[in-house]
């Protein structure tokens, strides 16, 4: 009886870890989606840049996307550089993988069963390895941001889930206003004693921004490596160049202006744009702080 007893007892334990085994398994399984084709008008396939000087630089930029309409490669070049990166989706058109063409430099995203970005690092992690986690309309960021070790930020969003308030550990924070579009229209910084110290507003025009609808789910990853420091930092450079490295503007910024700034050239940058017959851009001569302009060019499929 004892012996009988003693197996039971053995088979009791085994059934409970083949339990707990499935119960992790299950809530490890949080891909419960596929990815699914995006809407896209057009596609811009390479965007040439031409800067000014006795010499102009030419830097051009060239797309290709998967049969879910997503960036999948980009590839940035000049005469004697090339900076090639490569993009892989996972669960509902989450961004899951960045990688270069010698797969030495890795982003690595992952998700919760919502959806939301939990943890985001590279493989130099000086650069980014930080975790984030959600409560209401708060998010908790905590780690290596942009090479700062250590580091806490708080976010704070709105009902459609755009940031509106950054704040950091010494108690500098910043605000962000969007218009009925979702672009952002106002950045102000404000030190500890909730002091304005920074303000800048942004203006658009009507037509369509042929970067817009890619990296949905990495919205907060890019808008704290822009924004984490300050607006000052991120305010004049996160919609330029490369278009995609912040998707998020509907429509085509045309002037940048600060506001704060009552005894200099208060329009940072100014844009001129030309468009094709489907009020998309086809060039743009962008000036920062009244200086000859850099051209873009816009080419499609």
């Amino acid at each position: 009886m004892k012996k009988a007893s003693f197996i039971t007892i053995k088979a009791i334990i085994l059934l409970f870890f083949i339990s707990c085994s499935e119960e992790e398994s299950d809530t490890n399984e949080v891909c419960t989606i596929g990815n699914s084709i995006i809407q896209v008008d057009k596609f811009i396939e390479k965007l040439q840049t031409t800067h000014p000087g006795n010499l102009p630089t030419t830097r051009s930029y060239e797309y290709s996307y998967n049969e879910y309409n997503l960036l999948e490669e980009k590839n940035e070049y000049t005469f004697d550089y090339s900076i090639y990166r490569k993009f892989s989706y996972s669960c509902g058109n989450n961004i899951d993988e960045v990688v270069n063409d010698s797969n030495s430099l890795k982003y690595e995203y992952t998700y919760n069963e919502d959806g939301k970005i939990i943890a985001y690092k590279t493989t130099n992690s000086y650069l980014h390895d930080y975790t984030l986690s959600y409560y209401d309309n708060r998010v908790t960021i905590t780690g290596t941001i942009n090479k700062e070790e250590n580091t806490t930020l708080i976010l704070e969003t709105n009902l459609d889930g755009l940031v509106t308030k950054i704040e950091r550990e010494d108690n500098y924070y910043s605000l962000f206003d969007y218009d009925t579009n979702g672009n952002l229209i106002r950045a102000k910084d404000f030190d500890e004693s909730n002091t304005l110290i920074r303000d800048y507003e942004v203006e658009y025009d009507a037509n369509p921004n042929p970067f817009n609808q890619q990296f949905n789910s990495a919205y907060i990853q890019k808008f704290i490596e822009y924004f984490s420091d300050s607006a000052f930092q991120g305010i004049d450079i996160f919609f330029r160049f490369n278009q995609f490295d912040f998707p998020y503007l509907k429509n085509n910024p045309v002037l940048l202006v600060d506001k704060s700034c009552t005894l200099c050239y208060s329009n940072l940058l100014e844009r001129t744009f030309t468009y094709n017959s489907e009020n998309y851009p086809i060039k743009m001569e962008e000036s920062y702080v009244g200086a000859p302009p850099v051209v873009y060019e816009y080419f499609y499929k």
